[in-house]
């Protein structure tokens, strides 16, 4: 998308505060048809309502072409922040963007291999850190002179992302 040609300019009427100039209509009417309105007020500088003003005066709707790219986009971009977030709570940090990023505590491999950790081998899973809860400390599990290791299990285990520590 080019940038917005030249600033608003302001009318005296309250109704209907601003006015374009013909290039700037006709950047208008190139862009809306196939670009998210967020990223049209933000190079414009107004707000939605005023979008919407402009749009109905000018006859302007989105095509399909430019919703179905609309909509992609924004797959994609939706797709990135739930990777990012769960990164994010991977390493123990809440990500401040996306509170509402639901993640499995663990996938079923993992809690395959911490209940065989537990019963076969008889390592040691705090608990509080298996279910819903993100802390960092759910990826570890413990050991001690009574564990029956196997390296074979934790290195398969790590692979996973579970480490091995000592008790």
């Amino acid at each position: 998308m080019r940038p917005f040609p030249g600033e608003m300019q302001s009318v005296v009427s309250k109704s209907h505060p601003y006015r374009l100039t013909v290039e700037q209509q006709d950047w208008l009417r190139e862009v809306f048809p196939v670009t998210e309105n967020i990223a049209i007020v933000r190079a414009m500088g107004i707000c939605y309502p005023t979008l919407y003003r402009l749009a109905k005066l000018y006859g302007l709707k989105k095509t399909d072409e430019g919703l179905h790219a609309i909509r992609q986009r924004q797959a994609e971009n939706h797709k990135r922040q739930i990777r990012k977030a769960r990164f994010c709570l991977m390493g123990g940090i809440r990500p401040d963007g996306c509170h509402n990023v639901r993640i499995q505590p663990f996938t079923k491999l993992q809690i395959s291999r911490r209940n065989k950790a537990v019963k076969r081998y008889g390592y040691i899973v705090k608990e509080g850190h298996q279910t819903g809860d993100h802390h960092p400390e759910r990826y570890i599990i413990y050991y001690d002179s009574k564990t029956r290791r196997s390296a074979a299990f934790e290195a398969n285990s790590m692979k996973d992302g579970f480490t091995f520590k000592k008790l």
